[in-house]
């Protein structure tokens, strides 16, 4: 239940924000958003301001509501937090959380489907068709289904509110995708065809000079990015490449400026989150939900929404 009223009030603040953006752009605002007319005085800056503001506000719920269920740390993190046994360690499901969660998804799920709909050779269907995926994301048995995550993945090339991370993500392969491939050729890329994902390894991204010593990988969208080929593992398994595709997840479901605001929490001081972020412990769900590969399992702590 809170899920769905988090959804319900992320649907009618999506509405209200997008009639709002409509209006602040001259375009005639739909009979359907006609009743969340309530801030159309407000110029497309504000409005723009208080979308992101809707979803750090949602994040910040969220990081709150499981605070008290991890490690007592204190933060800014210099390296990750292992668990304290020898599994993962799934986290209990909580009001707060459960709320920000479907609240995202509301919010999300709505001006993906408005923009979808402004589109003038997209029609109705596809306006529906981004509204319905987008928001099954709060169905939990839905959620975790890898059949799902097909539909979603894909999907979340055709949301708007997915290219302020996608967008950065095509960019950046466009730039490192000559590097990578001078380096370690055709096995440097690979399509994650269960997520609809596009993952590069090495090039500039896995240069020290660049990156420093980070090692590992990252995701901006549908696309994934590893430091080295050799950090390649199985989509199909726990690993590296399952959890960054579990940030596309993220993005699809809960928008593309989450994706950006877990960024800073999870890297940057006074927060510096590391592991225990909250956009990291949800990507970690969709790897922990899938086999273990031969060499053994995961060990970290996930909130169970993606598996």
């Amino acid at each position: 239940m809170p899920i769905f009223i988090g959804w319900l009030a992320g649907v009618i603040v999506g509405a209200v924000l997008a009639a709002a953006g409509m209006f602040a752009l001259s375009i005639a605002i739909p009979p359907i958003l006609g009743p969340f007319s309530l801030l159309t005085a407000l110029p497309l800056v504000a409005v723009l301001a208080l979308v992101v503001l809707a979803y750090v506000l949602a994040y910040v719920l969220a990081t709150r509501s499981v605070a008290p269920l991890l490690p007592a740390v204190t933060f800014p993190l210099a390296a990750p937090v292992a668990v304290p046994g020898v599994v993962s360690v799934p986290l209990p499901a909580v009001a707060g959380e459960l709320t920000a969660r479907g609240f995202s998804i509301g919010l999300t799920a709505v001006l993906n489907a408005l923009v979808v709909l402004l589109v003038p050779i997209h029609g109705v269907m596809p306006s529906v068709w981004v509204f319905v995926v987008v928001s099954l994301a709060i169905v939990t048995p839905v959620a975790r289904s890898g059949i799902y995550h097909g539909f979603l993945g894909w999907t979340a090339w055709l949301l708007p509110v997915s290219y302020v991370a996608t967008a950065v993500g095509l960019l950046l392969f466009v730039i490192n995708a000559p590097v990578a491939f001078a380096f370690g050729g055709l096995g440097a890329f690979r399509i994650d065809w269960s997520t609809g994902v596009i993952e590069s390894s090495g090039g500039f991204v896995g240069i020290p000079a660049i990156t420093g010593s980070f090692t590992g990988g990252f995701s901006l969208g549908n696309f994934t990015f590893l430091t080295a080929v050799a950090l390649q593992d199985g989509f199909l398994f726990q690993g590296l490449s399952s959890h960054e595709t579990g940030h596309t997840l993220n993005t699809a479901a809960l928008g593309g400026i989450v994706l950006w605001v877990n960024a800073v929490d999870e890297n940057v001081a006074p927060f510096a989150r590391r592991n225990l972020a909250y956009g990291e412990l949800t990507a970690e769900s969709h790897s922990e939900g899938l086999p273990a590969p031969p060499a053994g399992a995961r060990r970290d702590f996930f909130v169970r929404s993606w598996g």
